[in-house]
């Protein structure tokens, strides 16, 4: 069952509802122009793209997010977290159930233990100066008694940076299981 409420700061000018929904009501402008209630278009701002709503009220436009209208008007937020998650990771999907209040934390979280961000790892890593196999090779003949300087000339980077695969504190999702 859809519900509607009052947006906060503009009460019989818009309503917003639990399942993503903004409109404007009916009513006599200032100029005594009489305006019928709609429901309003949603535009895609941002990228990444978040759905949002303009909202008028004095003569003054203002640009609002969607999901951000629905939690402050239906979920409460007694930690005055100041974000809000898509908890099934759909931008576009602004009903009350797939909304709440999170940290900035808790939203990167949620978004690396969903697979909705994932950071580049190795090859894939605009930052990388080593291939997977240069890596591999390193790890091997590091462990087999090579030493770290000549090996970091060899592959040109720093010899922390041997240390640190041999170490398992770099690319160790690549060395992790294996067996020298």
């Amino acid at each position: 069952m859809e519900i509607w409420k009052a947006v906060n700061g503009y009460e019989g000018i818009y309503e917003v509802s639990n399942k993503g929904s903004v409109r404007s009501l009916p009513r006599v402008t200032c100029r005594g122009q009489k305006r019928n209630g709609k429901i309003l278009k949603l535009v895609k701002w941002g990228m990444p793209s978040y759905l949002g709503v303009y909202l008028c009220k004095d003569g003054t436009e203002k640009r609002v997010l969607v999901h951000r209208l629905i939690a402050q008007t239906f979920i409460p937020n007694p930690n005055n977290k100041p974000e809000v998650n898509h908890i099934d990771g759909d931008r576009f999907n602004n009903t009350v159930e797939n909304l709440e209040w999170a940290t900035p934390k808790e939203n990167v979280r949620h978004a690396y233990d969903t697979g909705l961000a994932a950071g580049l790892k190795g090859e894939r890593n605009g930052c990388s100066k080593l291939t997977e196999n240069q890596v591999l090779e390193i790890y091997e003949r590091g462990n087999k008694g090579e030493s770290q300087r000549s090996l970091a000339r060899e592959f040109g980077v720093v010899q922390n940076t041997v240390g640190q695969i041999l170490r398992g504190e770099k690319w160790n999702w690549l060395t992790k299981n294996r067996v020298v």
